[in-house]
């Protein structure tokens, strides 16, 4: 063989090596990556590598459309002719699943609500007024057992609510369910609440509601079962207004004590009493009706030591001090006195010999230019 023909044959040779080498490294090069790609998905799925273009928007037919930076749509709403929110307004989760749903109507959310899990599942939906007001919502846990519920006057609750709330023809009788358990049962008719009883988390009854002849009857207990508080209101439901709330409320101390009552008349407490755990009077406030000089009605305030003992008197008109107000020792002898004006304007300031009832000292209060007195304190009580 030549000299030349045997340097063809080596650098045949060579070449056949380096290809074999560059085969080898490719081939060794994708199985590891097949082998992390089998370990860590997340890292080779491009749908999940960090955006690296800017988020941006479409609209098409009425339809906005917003997208991140991966083109993963995350809102989508229809708006009107004025560019006003019109329709569903839908937000999603980055897996493309829907996370939360309202209506809207001109710009107004108005109609259903609804928020929703990662996997799906419904986890609250609601109704809502055209004056942005709740009227009827229920929730769920992750295992769809009914954890709240609300009711309107009628079903609004894609007929969810028709038989929780009572618009079967007969009285409801639901169950709702916290993470260790049930925590509440309650019967509806009608949409109007009829029973209510609160579990704690052993199970045992922490209060209750009940609507009884147009009466509502709410009772708390102690985690013995012992009687904490009780309130009996005239009026049902929704149809009973706030400001014209009629009945009577009372609490108990652990030891059966009563320590508080208060009775309510057209919206307002009319008397009020509290006692020291002992069944001594602590607190007494009762409303005496206005006179023809005024038409508004005058709040009597007693204050009791825990020996019995009278400790202060007073009054009050629209929640400003008024007339004469006493303080009395222990032994519930007079010691002070402070008069007001009708505008709560302190004017005298008497200090009492509590033994003899004798007067020690009496002090005119001059008012201030503008009808105050020279006090940091108003309505008197900066002078006792």
């Amino acid at each position: 063989m030549k000299r030349w023909q045997c340097r063809r044959l080596g650098t045949g040779l060579w070449m056949i090596v380096l290809i074999g080498l560059a085969w080898s490294m490719w081939t060794y090069r994708l199985d590891a990556l097949g082998v992390l790609g089998a370990a860590l998905p997340e890292c080779f799925d491009e749908s999940a590598s960090p955006a690296t273009a800017e988020p941006y928007e479409t609209f098409e037919q009425g339809i906005r459309r917003q997208y991140d930076g991966a083109g993963r749509l995350l809102r989508e709403f229809q708006v009107d002719a004025a560019g006003n929110l019109h329709g569903d307004l839908r937000e999603f989760y980055s897996t493309g699943t829907v996370r939360y749903q309202m209506a809207h109507v001109d710009g107004r959310r108005m109609g259903l609500e609804k928020f929703y899990r990662t996997d799906g599942g419904l986890s609250r939906i609601a109704w809502i007024d055209a004056n942005g007001r709740e009227r009827a919502a229920a929730s769920f846990l992750v295992d769809g057992q009914l954890s709240n519920l609300q009711c309107g006057h009628r079903p609004l609750l894609e007929e969810l609510d028709r038989q929780w709330c009572g618009f079967a023809g007969q009285p409801s009788e639901v169950v709702l369910h916290g993470e260790h358990g049930p925590v509440r049962q309650e019967s509806w008719l009608l949409g109007e609440l009829q029973r209510r009883d609160e579990l704690d988390e052993w199970g045992r009854l922490r209060s209750s509601f009940r609507l009884i002849n147009d009466e509502q009857l709410t009772v708390r207990y102690f985690p013995n079962g012992q009687l904490k508080a009780e309130s009996t209101f005239r009026g049902r439901g929704r149809n009973q207004a706030e400001g014209l709330r009629e009945g009577r409320e009372r609490e108990w101390a652990e030891n059966g004590q009563l320590v508080q009552e208060t009775v309510w008349k057209q919206g307002h407490i009319t008397h009020s009493t509290q006692w020291y755990p002992n069944g001594e009077l602590k607190e007494r406030r009762f409303v005496k009706p206005g006179t023809e000089a005024t038409s508004q009605p005058v709040l009597r305030v007693e204050h009791y030591w825990e020996n019995g003992k009278l400790s202060y008197r007073g009054a009050q008109r629209g929640g400003v001090g008024v007339g004469s107000h006493k303080r009395f020792d222990e032994q519930g002898r007079l010691r002070l006195e402070i008069r007001l004006d009708p505008n709560g304007t302190p004017l005298l300031r008497i200090e009492y010999d509590p033994q003899t009832g004798a007067v020690l000292q009496s002090e005119h209060l001059q008012p201030k230019q503008g009808g105050t007195s020279d006090t940091a304190a108003p309505h008197g009580r900066g002078y006792f």
